[in-house]
């Protein structure tokens, strides 16, 4: 997505509306903003987007989102183009920082049993709206078939198969 084009999800996540004792919400995109989002990633419709979740102040201005996204979508079947509604929950684990302690991170060490994302603080802000779209589209199938449908190619080349040369002294012998 295009830094300088609008945000399908406009939503964000005030730091001086989390208390100290940790915020816990719910956000669920309307219709005209479910329709965007189809729009933009080419679905066939989205009944159901939202996400529950939690931020904590961690300190040093870090906070730390975990949450779960639900989403209801019908995509089209790669084979019979057919709809494919499916359902789907996706974890969501993300440490937002001030911009300039994103730089911090120079060391080279990679905690590979961490599975949290970090995302840093924009416009004052932790864009809520941009990662719920970007978790959603990086969950949907990128092949969606629908059950039972297989794809079988057929040459149609293949079909019309030379006559072998002796098919043809055959006939050549029965025409005398």
């Amino acid at each position: 997505m295009n830094d300088d084009s609008p945000a399908i999800l406009d939503w964000m996540i005030l730091p001086e509306d989390v208390p100290a004792s940790g915020l816990k919400a719910s956000k669920g995109a309307t219709q005209a903003e479910r329709d965007a989002v189809a729009k933009s990633l080419d679905l066939q419709a989205l009944p159901l987007l939202e996400i529950a979740y939690t931020v904590k102040n961690t300190g040093d201005g870090v906070y730390r989102l975990k949450g779960q996204l639900t989403a209801r979508v019908v995509q089209t079947c790669g084979v019979t183009l057919e709809p494919v509604p499916s359902e789907m929950t996706e974890p969501i684990v993300i440490e937002f920082r001030p911009a300039e302690a994103m730089d911090d991170e120079t060391s080279g060490v990679v905690d590979l049993d961490d599975d949290t994302d970090v995302e840093p603080i924009v416009n004052g802000g932790m864009e809520l709206g941009r990662v719920t779209f970007e978790t959603f589209a990086a969950a949907l199938d990128p092949y969606p078939r629908k059950s039972g449908a297989s794809f079988a190619w057929q040459d149609p080349k293949a079909e019309e198969k030379p006559p072998s040369p002796f098919a043809v002294l055959a006939k050549l012998k029965k025409t005398d």
